[in-house]
Protein backbone atom coordinates (compact mmCIF):
# COMPACT_ATOMS: atom_id res chain seq x y z
CA UNK A 1 0.00 0.00 0.00
CA UNK A 2 2.63 2.32 0.84
CA UNK A 3 5.47 1.23 -1.46
CA UNK A 4 3.85 -0.66 -4.49
CA UNK A 5 4.99 -4.52 -4.44
CA UNK A 6 7.58 -3.97 -6.92
CA UNK A 7 10.94 -1.99 -6.64
CA UNK A 8 9.78 0.57 -9.92
CA UNK A 9 13.48 0.70 -10.72
CA UNK A 10 13.12 -2.91 -11.30
CA UNK A 11 10.77 -1.93 -14.47
CA UNK A 12 11.90 1.54 -15.17
CA UNK A 13 15.52 1.64 -14.92
CA UNK A 14 15.00 6.04 -14.65
CA UNK A 15 12.92 6.23 -12.27
CA UNK A 16 13.74 9.40 -9.78
CA UNK A 17 10.57 10.17 -8.27
CA UNK A 18 10.75 10.34 -4.19
CA UNK A 19 9.40 7.58 -2.41
CA UNK A 20 5.90 8.02 -0.54
CA UNK A 21 6.65 7.47 4.02
CA UNK A 22 4.63 6.36 6.65
CA UNK A 23 5.25 5.87 10.30
CA UNK A 24 4.37 1.86 10.10
CA UNK A 25 5.22 1.52 13.52
CA UNK A 26 2.70 4.25 14.64
CA UNK A 27 0.12 3.13 12.57
CA UNK A 28 0.05 -0.05 13.77
CA UNK A 29 0.60 0.70 17.14
CA UNK A 30 -2.78 3.11 16.70
CA UNK A 31 -4.27 0.35 15.08
CA UNK A 32 -4.07 -1.79 17.71
CA UNK A 33 -5.07 0.74 20.55
CA UNK A 34 -8.16 1.14 18.60
CA UNK A 35 -8.74 -2.20 17.29
CA UNK A 36 -8.70 -0.63 13.40
CA UNK A 37 -6.10 -2.68 11.80
CA UNK A 38 -8.15 -3.27 8.41
CA UNK A 39 -8.91 0.79 8.25
CA UNK A 40 -5.88 1.52 9.05
CA UNK A 41 -3.96 -0.44 6.38
CA UNK A 42 -6.36 0.90 4.03
CA UNK A 43 -5.00 4.67 5.48
CA UNK A 44 -1.87 3.47 3.83
CA UNK A 45 -2.99 3.61 0.14
CA UNK A 46 -2.26 6.68 -1.57
CA UNK A 47 -4.40 9.88 -1.42
CA UNK A 48 -4.13 11.11 -4.82
CA UNK A 49 -7.81 11.32 -6.52
CA UNK A 50 -5.93 9.58 -9.42
CA UNK A 51 -5.63 6.27 -7.29
CA UNK A 52 -8.76 6.34 -5.55
CA UNK A 53 -11.16 7.24 -9.18
CA UNK A 54 -8.64 3.52 -10.17
CA UNK A 55 -9.73 1.57 -6.68
CA UNK A 56 -13.14 2.62 -7.48
CA UNK A 57 -12.77 1.37 -11.15
CA UNK A 58 -11.16 -2.35 -10.26
CA UNK A 59 -14.12 -2.92 -7.64
CA UNK A 60 -16.74 -2.00 -10.48
CA UNK A 61 -14.73 -4.28 -12.94
CA UNK A 62 -14.21 -7.01 -10.58
CA UNK A 63 -18.15 -6.95 -9.76
CA UNK A 64 -18.82 -7.12 -13.58
CA UNK A 65 -18.95 -10.76 -15.16
CA UNK A 66 -17.51 -10.93 -17.98
CA UNK A 67 -19.58 -9.93 -21.60
CA UNK A 68 -19.44 -11.52 -24.46
CA UNK A 69 -15.96 -10.88 -26.41
CA UNK A 70 -15.29 -11.84 -29.56
CA UNK A 71 -11.62 -12.26 -30.10
CA UNK A 72 -9.51 -10.79 -33.78
CA UNK A 73 -6.70 -13.17 -34.31
CA UNK A 74 -3.55 -11.39 -34.84
CA UNK A 75 -2.26 -10.61 -38.47
CA UNK A 76 -2.15 -8.33 -41.27
CA UNK A 77 -4.25 -4.60 -41.40
CA UNK A 78 -7.46 -4.88 -41.79
CA UNK A 79 -8.60 -2.41 -44.17
CA UNK A 80 -11.70 -1.57 -46.25
CA UNK A 81 -12.43 -4.35 -49.12
CA UNK A 82 -11.05 -7.01 -46.87
CA UNK A 83 -13.09 -10.32 -46.52
CA UNK A 84 -12.95 -13.29 -44.69
CA UNK A 85 -13.15 -14.81 -41.26
CA UNK A 86 -10.96 -12.16 -39.20
CA UNK A 87 -13.37 -9.85 -40.66
CA UNK A 88 -16.70 -11.33 -39.72
CA UNK A 89 -15.11 -11.65 -36.43
CA UNK A 90 -14.50 -7.62 -36.24
CA UNK A 91 -17.94 -7.00 -37.22
CA UNK A 92 -18.99 -9.11 -34.42
CA UNK A 93 -16.97 -7.25 -31.82
CA UNK A 94 -17.92 -3.81 -33.14
CA UNK A 95 -21.51 -4.71 -32.64
CA UNK A 96 -20.64 -6.10 -28.89
CA UNK A 97 -19.42 -2.45 -28.37
CA UNK A 98 -22.30 -1.07 -29.68
CA UNK A 99 -20.41 0.49 -33.01
CA UNK A 100 -22.34 -1.18 -35.42
CA UNK A 101 -26.03 -2.43 -35.43
CA UNK A 102 -27.11 -5.79 -33.90
CA UNK A 103 -27.47 -6.75 -37.81
CA UNK A 104 -24.05 -5.84 -38.48
CA UNK A 105 -25.06 -2.43 -40.44
CA UNK A 106 -24.32 1.44 -38.83
CA UNK A 107 -27.94 2.40 -40.14
CA UNK A 108 -30.35 -0.34 -40.80
CA UNK A 109 -28.86 -1.38 -44.15
CA UNK A 110 -26.91 -4.94 -43.86
CA UNK A 111 -23.58 -5.27 -45.13
CA UNK A 112 -21.00 -7.75 -45.95
CA UNK A 113 -17.19 -7.85 -45.17
CA UNK A 114 -15.19 -4.87 -44.37
CA UNK A 115 -17.56 -1.89 -45.86
CA UNK A 116 -18.53 1.74 -45.03
CA UNK A 117 -20.65 0.68 -42.37
CA UNK A 118 -17.48 -1.08 -40.27
CA UNK A 119 -15.30 1.54 -41.56
CA UNK A 120 -17.26 4.56 -40.15
CA UNK A 121 -17.90 2.48 -37.10
CA UNK A 122 -14.20 1.64 -37.05
CA UNK A 123 -13.18 5.31 -36.99
CA UNK A 124 -15.59 5.96 -33.83
CA UNK A 125 -14.01 3.14 -32.21
CA UNK A 126 -10.61 4.88 -32.56
CA UNK A 127 -11.97 8.42 -32.07
CA UNK A 128 -13.37 6.98 -28.80
CA UNK A 129 -10.12 4.74 -27.63
CA UNK A 130 -7.78 8.19 -28.35
CA UNK A 131 -6.00 6.29 -31.75
CA UNK A 132 -5.40 7.56 -35.10
CA UNK A 133 -9.03 7.40 -36.53
CA UNK A 134 -8.04 6.01 -39.75
CA UNK A 135 -10.29 3.62 -39.89
CA UNK A 136 -7.46 1.07 -40.41
CA UNK A 137 -7.13 -2.27 -37.72
CA UNK A 138 -3.48 -2.14 -37.27
CA UNK A 139 -2.07 -3.34 -33.82
CA UNK A 140 -2.80 -0.57 -31.93
CA UNK A 141 -6.74 -0.61 -32.76
CA UNK A 142 -6.66 -4.76 -32.53
CA UNK A 143 -5.36 -4.33 -29.01
CA UNK A 144 -7.81 -2.28 -28.06
CA UNK A 145 -10.35 -4.31 -29.58
CA UNK A 146 -9.85 -7.37 -28.05
CA UNK A 147 -9.56 -5.40 -25.15
CA UNK A 148 -12.34 -7.39 -22.37
CA UNK A 149 -13.12 -6.38 -18.24
CA UNK A 150 -10.36 -9.02 -17.26
CA UNK A 151 -7.57 -7.05 -19.34
CA UNK A 152 -8.98 -3.55 -18.58
CA UNK A 153 -8.85 -4.92 -14.88
CA UNK A 154 -4.98 -5.79 -15.26
CA UNK A 155 -4.28 -2.45 -16.92
CA UNK A 156 -5.91 -0.48 -13.64
CA UNK A 157 -4.06 -2.82 -11.57
CA UNK A 158 -0.14 -2.37 -12.95
CA UNK A 159 -1.58 1.69 -13.01
CA UNK A 160 -2.53 1.71 -9.28
CA UNK A 161 0.85 0.23 -8.49
CA UNK A 162 2.34 2.97 -10.24
CA UNK A 163 0.44 5.70 -8.77
CA UNK A 164 1.80 3.91 -5.52
CA UNK A 165 5.28 4.65 -6.72
CA UNK A 166 4.91 8.36 -6.30
CA UNK A 167 5.18 10.69 -3.02
CA UNK A 168 1.93 12.15 -1.54
CA UNK A 169 3.05 15.39 -2.42
CA UNK A 170 3.32 16.25 -6.31
CA UNK A 171 4.00 20.27 -5.14
CA UNK A 172 2.12 22.66 -4.68
CA UNK A 173 2.68 23.80 -8.36
CA UNK A 174 3.48 21.35 -10.89
CA UNK A 175 3.62 19.67 -14.22
CA UNK A 176 3.22 16.10 -15.22
CA UNK A 177 3.64 14.82 -18.44
CA UNK A 178 1.65 11.66 -19.25
CA UNK A 179 3.75 10.02 -21.88
CA UNK A 180 1.23 7.70 -22.44
CA UNK A 181 -1.58 9.78 -23.37
CA UNK A 182 0.37 12.32 -25.18
CA UNK A 183 -0.66 14.85 -22.48
CA UNK A 184 1.16 17.33 -20.40
CA UNK A 185 -1.02 18.80 -17.44
CA UNK A 186 -0.49 21.59 -14.76
CA UNK A 187 -1.55 21.44 -11.36
CA UNK A 188 -2.33 24.16 -8.36
CA UNK A 189 -3.44 23.05 -5.38
CA UNK A 190 -4.23 20.01 -6.39
CA UNK A 191 -6.52 21.29 -9.23
CA UNK A 192 -5.57 21.22 -13.17
CA UNK A 193 -5.27 24.69 -14.56
CA UNK A 194 -4.07 23.37 -17.78
CA UNK A 195 -3.85 21.19 -20.33
CA UNK A 196 -1.24 21.18 -23.65
CA UNK A 197 -1.21 18.49 -26.13
CA UNK A 198 2.04 16.86 -25.88
CA UNK A 199 4.73 15.14 -28.87
CA UNK A 200 6.50 12.63 -27.44
CA UNK A 201 9.96 10.26 -28.17
CA UNK A 202 9.30 7.43 -30.67
CA UNK A 203 8.86 3.55 -29.87
CA UNK A 204 12.90 3.19 -30.16
CA UNK A 205 14.17 6.78 -28.37
CA UNK A 206 11.55 6.34 -25.69
CA UNK A 207 11.00 9.22 -23.37
CA UNK A 208 12.47 8.01 -19.52
CA UNK A 209 10.37 8.17 -16.41
CA UNK A 210 11.81 10.37 -13.87
CA UNK A 211 11.10 13.47 -11.88
CA UNK A 212 13.03 16.69 -11.64
CA UNK A 213 12.71 20.56 -11.10
CA UNK A 214 11.44 23.10 -13.50
CA UNK A 215 14.21 25.96 -12.89
CA UNK A 216 14.40 27.85 -16.33
CA UNK A 217 13.59 29.05 -19.63
CA UNK A 218 15.15 29.61 -22.70
CA UNK A 219 13.44 32.00 -25.62
CA UNK A 220 14.54 31.92 -28.80
CA UNK A 221 16.99 29.07 -28.24
CA UNK A 222 20.26 27.70 -29.68
CA UNK A 223 20.03 24.53 -30.72
CA UNK A 224 22.89 22.03 -29.59
CA UNK A 225 22.04 19.21 -31.16
CA UNK A 226 23.03 16.08 -29.16
CA UNK A 227 25.94 13.84 -30.80
CA UNK A 228 23.94 10.78 -31.61
CA UNK A 229 21.49 12.76 -33.06
CA UNK A 230 24.18 14.80 -35.35
CA UNK A 231 25.41 11.83 -36.45
CA UNK A 232 22.24 9.28 -36.87
CA UNK A 233 20.27 11.80 -38.56
CA UNK A 234 21.84 14.95 -39.85
CA UNK A 235 24.58 13.65 -41.76
CA UNK A 236 22.51 11.53 -43.75
CA UNK A 237 20.16 14.62 -44.36
CA UNK A 238 23.62 16.82 -44.74
CA UNK A 239 24.98 13.69 -47.60
CA UNK A 240 21.72 14.26 -49.34
CA UNK A 241 21.45 17.78 -49.32
CA UNK A 242 25.10 19.72 -48.27
CA UNK A 243 23.30 22.85 -48.94
CA UNK A 244 20.73 21.98 -45.96
CA UNK A 245 23.34 22.86 -43.87
CA UNK A 246 22.85 26.82 -44.31
CA UNK A 247 19.52 26.47 -45.46
CA UNK A 248 18.22 24.92 -42.25
CA UNK A 249 20.72 27.43 -39.90
CA UNK A 250 23.41 25.04 -38.83
CA UNK A 251 26.85 25.82 -37.46
CA UNK A 252 29.39 23.38 -37.56
CA UNK A 253 32.18 23.58 -34.99
CA UNK A 254 35.18 21.35 -34.63
CA UNK A 255 36.67 19.85 -31.30
CA UNK A 256 38.03 22.78 -30.61
CA UNK A 257 34.63 24.96 -30.83
CA UNK A 258 36.26 26.54 -33.70
CA UNK A 259 33.64 27.17 -36.67
CA UNK A 260 34.02 25.39 -39.97
CA UNK A 261 32.61 26.22 -43.28
CA UNK A 262 29.83 23.49 -44.23
CA UNK A 263 30.67 23.81 -47.55
CA UNK A 264 34.66 23.04 -47.00
CA UNK A 265 33.34 19.60 -46.02
CA UNK A 266 32.52 16.63 -48.16
CA UNK A 267 29.88 15.08 -46.38
CA UNK A 268 30.02 11.70 -48.07
CA UNK A 269 33.12 10.60 -46.80
CA UNK A 270 32.18 11.44 -42.86
CA UNK A 271 31.73 7.63 -40.91
CA UNK A 272 28.95 8.24 -38.90
CA UNK A 273 31.03 5.90 -35.93
CA UNK A 274 33.30 8.76 -35.60
CA UNK A 275 31.86 12.05 -36.36
CA UNK A 276 33.97 14.56 -35.41
CA UNK A 277 31.61 18.06 -35.58
CA UNK A 278 29.34 19.43 -33.27
CA UNK A 279 26.09 20.80 -34.90
CA UNK A 280 24.14 23.69 -33.31
CA UNK A 281 21.70 25.50 -35.21
CA UNK A 282 20.50 28.99 -34.25
CA UNK A 283 17.08 30.59 -33.62
CA UNK A 284 14.85 31.00 -36.14
CA UNK A 285 11.76 28.90 -37.67
CA UNK A 286 12.86 26.39 -38.77
CA UNK A 287 14.89 25.84 -35.03
CA UNK A 288 14.06 22.64 -33.73
CA UNK A 289 13.14 23.90 -30.40
CA UNK A 290 10.96 26.48 -32.13
CA UNK A 291 10.53 29.50 -29.68
CA UNK A 292 11.10 28.55 -26.24
CA UNK A 293 12.75 25.32 -24.13
CA UNK A 294 11.40 24.55 -20.58
CA UNK A 295 14.43 23.14 -18.40
CA UNK A 296 14.72 21.10 -15.81
CA UNK A 297 18.28 19.57 -15.18
CA UNK A 298 18.56 15.92 -15.55
CA UNK A 299 20.74 13.03 -16.54
CA UNK A 300 18.92 12.30 -19.74
CA UNK A 301 18.92 16.03 -21.36
CA UNK A 302 14.93 15.84 -21.83
CA UNK A 303 13.50 18.72 -21.55
CA UNK A 304 10.02 20.18 -22.77
CA UNK A 305 10.07 22.80 -25.99
CA UNK A 306 8.17 23.96 -28.91
CA UNK A 307 8.33 22.49 -32.59
CA UNK A 308 7.83 23.85 -35.95
CA UNK A 309 6.09 21.31 -37.07
CA UNK A 310 3.13 22.00 -35.40
CA UNK A 311 1.07 19.88 -37.89
CA UNK A 312 2.18 16.71 -35.55
CA UNK A 313 -0.46 17.86 -32.98
CA UNK A 314 -3.35 16.94 -35.37
CA UNK A 315 -2.51 13.07 -34.83
CA UNK A 316 -3.73 11.27 -31.80
CA UNK A 317 -0.95 9.22 -31.35
CA UNK A 318 2.35 11.44 -31.40
CA UNK A 319 5.50 9.96 -31.18
CA UNK A 320 7.51 11.17 -32.83
CA UNK A 321 10.38 12.53 -31.07
CA UNK A 322 14.07 12.06 -30.09
CA UNK A 323 12.98 11.82 -26.41
CA UNK A 324 12.39 15.32 -25.13
CA UNK A 325 8.65 16.61 -24.99
CA UNK A 326 7.71 18.96 -27.85
CA UNK A 327 4.78 20.67 -26.71
CA UNK A 328 1.65 22.54 -27.98
CA UNK A 329 0.96 26.26 -26.89
CA UNK A 330 4.33 26.63 -24.60
CA UNK A 331 4.41 30.20 -24.59
CA UNK A 332 1.55 29.97 -22.68
CA UNK A 333 3.18 27.06 -20.29
CA UNK A 334 5.82 29.24 -19.81
CA UNK A 335 4.14 32.84 -19.15
CA UNK A 336 2.52 29.71 -16.20
CA UNK A 337 5.66 28.89 -15.02
CA UNK A 338 6.97 32.84 -14.80
CA UNK A 339 4.18 34.05 -13.54
CA UNK A 340 5.67 34.88 -10.12
CA UNK A 341 8.63 36.48 -11.77
CA UNK A 342 8.76 40.56 -12.01
CA UNK A 343 7.87 41.88 -15.56
CA UNK A 344 7.73 38.39 -17.55
CA UNK A 345 3.95 39.14 -18.50
CA UNK A 346 2.56 37.21 -21.82
CA UNK A 347 3.64 40.56 -23.65
CA UNK A 348 6.75 40.79 -22.47
CA UNK A 349 7.52 36.95 -23.36
CA UNK A 350 5.82 37.96 -27.09
CA UNK A 351 8.45 41.11 -27.45
CA UNK A 352 11.43 38.96 -26.47
CA UNK A 353 10.57 36.17 -29.09
CA UNK A 354 10.06 38.75 -31.50
CA UNK A 355 13.92 39.91 -31.24
CA UNK A 356 15.00 36.36 -31.61
CA UNK A 357 17.54 36.82 -29.40
CA UNK A 358 18.69 34.14 -27.00
CA UNK A 359 17.51 35.59 -23.74
CA UNK A 360 17.01 33.31 -20.56
CA UNK A 361 15.08 33.73 -17.78
CA UNK A 362 15.09 31.93 -14.19
CA UNK A 363 12.13 31.01 -12.47
CA UNK A 364 11.21 32.75 -9.14
CA UNK A 365 11.31 29.27 -7.88
CA UNK A 366 11.67 25.81 -8.72
CA UNK A 367 8.37 23.87 -10.11
CA UNK A 368 8.23 20.33 -9.77
CA UNK A 369 8.08 18.13 -12.88
CA UNK A 370 6.98 14.17 -13.28
CA UNK A 371 7.42 12.83 -16.50
CA UNK A 372 5.20 10.18 -15.91
CA UNK A 373 3.63 6.70 -17.95
CA UNK A 374 -0.01 5.99 -16.70
CA UNK A 375 -2.13 3.79 -19.49
CA UNK A 376 -5.26 4.07 -17.49
CA UNK A 377 -6.35 7.37 -16.69
CA UNK A 378 -9.45 9.22 -14.95
CA UNK A 379 -11.21 12.03 -17.04
CA UNK A 380 -11.74 15.62 -15.91
CA UNK A 381 -15.28 14.65 -16.13
CA UNK A 382 -15.23 11.21 -14.11
CA UNK A 383 -14.53 7.55 -15.66
CA UNK A 384 -11.11 5.81 -16.79
CA UNK A 385 -10.01 6.33 -19.90
CA UNK A 386 -7.75 3.36 -21.06
CA UNK A 387 -4.93 4.03 -23.58
CA UNK A 388 -2.42 2.40 -25.69
CA UNK A 389 0.23 1.10 -24.13
CA UNK A 390 2.89 2.71 -26.87
CA UNK A 391 6.21 1.10 -25.38
CA UNK A 392 4.97 -1.71 -23.99
CA UNK A 393 5.82 -1.39 -20.43
CA UNK A 394 2.56 -2.97 -18.78
CA UNK A 395 3.62 -6.09 -19.43
CA UNK A 396 6.37 -6.20 -17.09
CA UNK A 397 4.66 -4.37 -14.14
CA UNK A 398 1.48 -6.87 -14.59
CA UNK A 399 3.51 -9.82 -14.50
CA UNK A 400 5.96 -8.79 -11.39
CA UNK A 401 2.06 -7.98 -9.39
CA UNK A 402 1.13 -11.52 -10.73
CA UNK A 403 4.57 -13.11 -9.11
CA UNK A 404 3.98 -15.19 -6.03
CA UNK A 405 5.80 -13.52 -3.28
CA UNK A 406 9.45 -15.73 -2.83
Amino acid sequence: MVYGKLDPVSVESDWTAARREADLAGVLTAALDHATIAESLNELAPKQSGYQALRDELATLGAQAEGSVTRIPDGPMLRKGDTGPRIEGLRARLIELGFLNGDGSENGSVGFGFDDAVEDAVKRFQADAELDDDGIVGAATLKALNRGSQERLDQVRVNMERWRWLPDDLGRRHVRANIAGFSLTVWENSNLVRSHLMIVGKPYRKTPVFSAAIRYVVFNPWWETPHNIARRDKLPAFRKDPSSVNQLGFQVLDRSGQLVDPESIDWDQLDTAHFPYRLRQAPGPQNALGRVKIMFPNRHNVYIHDTPSQGLFAQRQRAFSSGCLRTHEPLDLAAWLLRDVPQWGRSQIDAVVATGKETRVNLASPVPVHILYFTAVVEPTGGVRYLDDIYDRDGRVLAGLNQSPS
